[in-house]
């Protein structure tokens, strides 16, 4: 009754195809549309079908791509029996799965009786849990030849059903929308990283597949070379459900290359509201993820969420502007007090500027190379880290380990080698950190010289927060080296925990393992008390949050290794973003000052790139 159009199209594209007419239609907030039996089982033996249509899809194909998509689903609604055979499997598949890989309170009582009680008489647990394994590697074996099986009975029925799709709207629609469905995937997780930007300032879009389609009209013209690339590229495995595109495509080459259908409207032509619809997926994605339905004013329209972003975005640019690409994440720049009062001498600290800058530009280049050298150092020392770690953990390490190899070849001698040479090029960086830290706070300083100042855009506003800034910039220049010694914490936490099930009896793993935590937690502690009474300094739907209460929700339990490192992580990404998002907001500042005294904004530093992507 709310949506005709859209179920009388789809019953004339289920005539078109010769194909049964679902019963239901869902929609959700996937980059996909699927068919299949509504209710599993219970539908098998007639034709109780339902279409599922992601938004997405709707939002970012033309009415020809999305019939072509409609027709390629109504195709497995053709394949009766195949799609009930695929099915069948499919569930077999699952039960396998499940009985290979998941324990249950057996198997944990049957292993703890064993290793517990006197050997005279647990030999006899011993013996079952050896016939327990057998059983399942049989299992195994045959949950994967049902995985062959499967996969290659569903890639043929994809191919029958992309020459439904062809000769719908065409071959040459068909290869146009399958490189457009590679793109709105490309999208969608573009739009699923901007929706966690939103979400950690306390707000979330209303309308998600919205934000896809912006994403995808925004992608730059490097990524979809790197999506094309990589259909080229793209091989088909014994175990894939679907075949490559390039197989696919070839497939549908003798079919009619303009097809029956060829209306190329926007899909969204076919819901009365569509962007109504969109706002009620959305919130059951939401719903989905968070367990609870969203309050209202916490969803905030798509235009207004993007106007922020692109602010972001453009703080971003700033940055690489104004190091002209030579920026390294895990290198603090420490700023003085003074960027935030009025020159003594405007014009001596413009001819400072000036200086500062000819001297960074003059240098980039072979700052850059040093920044090359220093990471390899950093990228050895956290290899090596990891290798001890493992080492005095006892895991049982192959001999091509990159961990273990690290170690055997890195004796003190090399080791005070590597220091040295570290020491060095950090010596060479500092003299371009220097030059930039010179240069930004000289912009800054001039800012607030009044004739400077009457001719900046929002001058109020800047002065007002850019004593909160400097703050938060200094908070977190001062924490970096400790985000990175939690950050390197964590990793060896992760690996010692890949081995947990085989060594979870060890008293020197579990050791380890407990000494790691109780390292990361007070780690994890005292950054965050560093930043428990700094203001956030950007806008945020609470008004009073603190800078720690935004990298970090909740400190989590002491002996719990899973929120530990998510918790770990979580600070580490916040503070680290908010550090460059800090920076950017400063030298759009700097670069507006610099622009009034006569100097020109850089051009967007681009590194040469040998091995550039073929379209």
């Amino acid at each position: 009754e709310k949506e005709p159009l859209l179920f009388m199209f789809v019953d004339q594209v289920c005539d078109a195809v010769g194909a049964p007419q679902p019963v239901q239609i869902n929609l959700d907030i996937q980059v996909n549309a699927s068919a299949g039996f509504r209710r599993g089982w219970l539908s098998m033996l007639g034709n109780d079908l339902v279409l599922t249509i992601g938004m997405p899809l709707v939002a970012g194909l033309s009415l020809r791509q999305f019939s072509g998509v409609l027709a390629h689903e109504f195709g497995h609604f053709s394949q009766g029996a195949g799609m009930r055979l695929s099915f069948i499997i499919r569930s077999i598949n699952m039960w396998f799965m499940r009985v290979v890989y998941e324990r249950d309170a057996w198997d944990e009582r049957l292993e703890y009786l064993s290793q517990s009680i006197d050997i005279r008489v647990s030999w006899v647990l011993y013996l079952a849990r050896l016939f327990v394994w057998l059983t399942r590697k049989i299992l195994w074996l045959l949950m994967m030849v049902g995985h062959l099986v499967s996969g290659f009975l569903m890639r043929q029925m994809e191919f029958d059903a992309d020459r439904y799709e062809a000769r719908l709207a065409g071959s040459r629609c068909f290869t146009a929308t399958s490189k457009r469905l590679a793109l709105l995937g490309v999208a969608n997780q573009g739009a699923l990283s901007d929706l966690g930007q939103f979400y950690a300032e306390g707000r979330l879009v209303d309308n998600f597949p919205a934000l896809i389609n912006i994403n995808l009209n925004k992608l730059p013209e490097e990524v979809k070379q790197a999506v094309n690339k990589h259909i080229k590229e793209e091989q088909t495995g014994w175990f894939d459900t679907h075949p490559a595109t390039l197989e696919r495509i070839a497939n549908i080459q003798d079919e009619d290359p303009e097809g029956i259908f060829q209306l190329k409207s926007p899909a969204t032509v076919l819901f009365s509201d569509f962007s109504r619809e969109a706002k009620f997926v959305t919130r059951d994605f939401y719903y989905g993820v968070f367990g609870k339905k969203i309050p209202r004013e916490d969803l905030h329209s798509v235009d207004k969420l993007q106007v922020r972003l692109e602010a972001e975005n453009e703080s971003h640019k700033a940055v690489q502007r104004f190091y002209q690409g030579a920026i390294y994440p895990n290198r603090p720049l420490l700023f003085s007090e003074s960027a935030i009062h009025t020159p003594d001498d405007a014009k001596q600290c413009a001819q400072e500027l000036k200086s500062s800058r000819e001297k960074q530009l003059k240098y980039r280049v072979k700052y850059k190379s040093f920044i090359d050298e220093y990471r390899e150092f950093e990228s050895k020392s956290m290899s090596v880290t990891m290798a001890e770690v493992a080492v005095r953990a006892r895991l049982k390490l192959d001999i091509d380990d990159p961990f273990f190899k690290s170690l055997k070849n890195y004796d003190k001698v090399i080791n005070a080698k590597h220091e040295r040479k570290k020491s060095e090029t950090r010596g060479e960086l500092e003299k371009y950190e220097t030059l930039v830290v010179n240069r930004l706070e000289r912009g800054l300083q001039l800012f607030h010289v009044p004739k400077v100042q009457a001719q900046i855009a929002d001058a109020a506003l800047w002065e007002r927060d850019l004593p909160d800034l400097l703050l938060a910039l200094q908070a977190t220049n001062s924490q970096i080296s400790r985000l990175w010694e939690l950050h390197m914490n964590s990793v060896a936490l992760q690996v010692l925990l890949r081995f947990f099930d085989d060594l979870r009896t060890d008293d020197k793993y579990c050791e380890v393992v407990l000494s790691e935590m109780e390292k990361m937690e007070a780690l994890l502690n005292s950054i965050y008390n560093r930043f428990k009474r700094l203001l956030y300094p950007f806008e945020h739907s609470r008004v009073d949050i603190s800078i720690a209460e935004f990298a970090l929700a909740r400190i989590p339990e002491s002996n719990n290794p899973a929120e530990l490192l998510g918790a770990a992580e979580a600070l580490f990404d916040s503070l680290m973003a908010l550090n460059h998002r800090v920076l950017g907001r400063l030298c759009l500042l700097a670069e507006q000052v610099e622009t009034l005294l006569g100097f020109e904004v850089l051009p967007e530093y681009q590194e040469a790139d040998s091995d550039e992507l073929e379209s």
